[in-house]
């Protein structure tokens, strides 16, 4: 509870219920809008848990297992697999077999009882596929290649399990088709991205001019500049692709299930310019350019989306679309530069190696030299529909950091694939990735049956206008625990704010007491808990996503609310969202002598 904070409330009429709340509840909001909580007389103290809850979480990792020649291997159990988080053994409590899609549960092992054998799981988790198209590291030629064989890969994998979805990716990303199990939508939007431009040939146009330009230079220095300056360009084009990458992958946290990322590109180079380089010492027979060298390389941003895949459980499978053509690498008989085909290994080497370690990171496969990816796409497809699925109880140590895993076969002469690491991640951590996913992916999940109402926007000055939101709560799904003579319920409530530009909120977190005295208690279950707040926005859409927790259940509710304001509502001027200092409310309205809200 020490991340939850209070915020203000709002009780219904009739029952005696107090709020604990806080000003300073939020800071500006980078998409235009603010929630404003409520100021308060007296201190905020830390809130004793109502009751000792154990919430025990389960692990799963899939683990693709192949024998020498390539071909799935079935019919393991659990007692096959030996498992290992930071190096201890860990007891395989849930395990399932998955073969040719269909769930196989395992049966005791001979002589062994009944319940000793790990639970098996009612269904394979759900399966969400992702389609990357990275086109900050792609030819608009190469990609519309591979695009058919993305598209058969979809209509082999997509059923009533699996949804799918394509992002496409420059210095952002942006979100072409939502997840969706219907085949013709995907390809509509693939029919649509043939025809758009990417920017791979203009980098590959940048590198054969240095390599002209280091030929024809007759000094080291002058060809180390024009290098360094094409390095610290592609560099910084490489944080980019992967920033975007990380981001995209963290809206992926809250998704539960099997999550799969084909990455589509002609690779990224490991070390931005490292040709170049290298073209340098040929030319002038000197070594000294390889103190540049750690300058530029990018392994550990490459392992550090190894460990944000591995954190929010995805898989990455990686695409080179360049396949096995000479063309955009250059050669003496293509008329390119002749360092450039001297370079011919070190170039793919520095773009392919990124796309192997992400793979092997995560759990993947890199897929390299295939102008046709059909047949190794065919292979992902056959990851998807066999594999093993092991469960073990998260560590409970209530720290937020990546944890290694190892699987190891009693059996020898097969070859595994699994994620190498998942995150350990308190209640407060699984909340708010599941409510920054809520965002991007609404979902339906609401046991607490919470509502949102919208009140009407009342302008804040300067072009900004403040919306009312009243949370309602249904007391009669909230769990209360007798207290003297009043009974006590604790919710908490999360929230996160996404506009029309993709710009999002900071998550904010309130606690809230629910207070009924026993004599009222059965008039209270009848009733709703009302919450209120509010948020701060500037003309345009607005999307709030909102979880309420009970404290006592652990049940959680989800839900997602798009608002606008319109700007023929709003006076001219500008304004700089941020918190407003409001005043506590209660049925009777705002007491006497209150502050009128303003921008900070």
């Amino acid at each position: 509870m020490t991340n939850e904070r209070a915020a203000n409330s709002h009780a219904s009429p009739g029952l005696l219920i107090f709020g604990l709340v806080l000003s300073s509840l939020i800071a500006a909001l980078p998409g235009g809008a603010a929630l404003a909580g409520a100021s308060a007389a007296g201190t905020n103290k830390e809130q004793a848990p109502l009751v000792e809850n154990v919430t025990v979480d389960i692990v799963n990792l899939e683990v693709v297992v192949s024998d020498s020649k390539g071909k799935r291997v079935k019919g393991l159990t659990a007692a096959d697999f030996e498992l290992l988080q930071d190096e201890r053994p860990q007891r395989i409590t849930n395990f399932y077999a998955v073969e040719g899609g269909s769930l196989v549960p395992e049966k005791p092992a001979d002589g062994a009882p009944a319940e000793s054998t790990p639970a098996p799981s009612s269904s394979p988790r759900k399966t969400w596929i992702v389609v990357y198209i990275d086109n900050q590291f792609l030819s608009p030629l190469h990609r519309n290649r591979v695009v058919k064989g993305v598209e058969d890969f979809l209509r082999k994998n997509l059923a009533k399990d699996s949804e799918a979805m394509i992002v496409t990716a420059d210095h952002d990303f942006k979100i072409r088709k939502k997840f969706t199990s219907r085949l013709g939508d995907l390809v509509e939007v693939l029919d649509v991205i043939e025809g758009e431009s990417a920017f791979a040939g203009g980098a590959v146009a940048d590198r054969s001019r240095v390599f002209e330009e280091i030929e024809s230079s007759k000094s080291i220095e002058k060809a180390e500049s024009l290098v360094r300056n094409y390095a610290k360009s592609s560099r910084n084009d490489v944080d980019f692709s992967l920033g975007t990458l990380k981001e995209m992958l963290r809206t992926l946290s809250g998704l539960e299930g099997r999550k799969i990322l084909l990455h589509v590109s002609d690779g990224i180079p490991v070390s931005p310019g490292r040709e170049l380089f290298e073209a340098i010492g040929r030319k002038f027979k000197d070594s000294s350019y390889v103190s540049s060298l750690p300058e530029f390389d990018r392994s550990l941003s490459f392992e550090s989306v190894v460990n944000q895949a591995n954190a929010v459980g995805v898989t990455i499978y990686a695409l080179d679309a360049s396949g096995l053509s000479l063309e955009g690498v250059g050669s003496a008989e293509t008329g390119r530069p002749s360092g450039e085909g001297e370079s011919l290994f070190a170039i793919r080497w520095n773009s392919q190696d990124s796309l192997k370690q992400m793979a092997d990171g995560t759990g993947g496969i890199a897929i390299l030299n295939k102008n046709d990816p059909t047949d190794a796409l065919e292979d992902l497809s056959r990851d998807l529909t066999n594999y093993y699925s092991l469960g073990f109880p998260a560590p409970t140590a209530g720290t937020e950091r990546i944890r290694r895993l190892e699987v190891k076969l009693k059996k020898k002469g097969l070859s595994l694939r699994y994620r190498r690491g998942f995150s350990e991640k308190g209640m407060f951590q699984r909340i708010s990735e599941q409510v920054v996913s809520s965002l991007y992916y609404p979902r339906n999940d609401n046991p607490l049956g919470i509502s949102v109402t919208r009140g009407k926007p009342v302008s804040a000055g300067q072009g900004a206008y403040l919306v009312p939101l009243d949370i309602r709560i249904p007391i009669g799904k909230v769990v209360l625990v007798p207290e003297g003579e009043k009974q006590l319920g604790r919710v908490h409530l999360y929230f996160a704010v996404l506009d029309s530009n993709s710009r999002q909120s900071e998550m904010v977190t309130a606690n809230q007491d629910i207070e009924v005295p026993n004599s009222k208690i059965e008039q209270a279950r009848r009733q709703d808990f009302i919450y209120e707040t509010k948020l701060l926005m500037l003309p345009g859409s607005q999307r709030l996503s909102l979880a309420v927790r009970d404290e006592i259940s652990s049940q959680t509710s989800f839900l997602t609310s798009d608002l606008f304001i319109s700007v023929l509502d709003v006076e001219s001027g500008g304004a700089r969202p941020g918190l407003l200092p409001a005043s506590p409310r209660s049925s009777n309205g705002p007491p006497a002598g209150s502050p009128a809200p303003k921008i900070p």
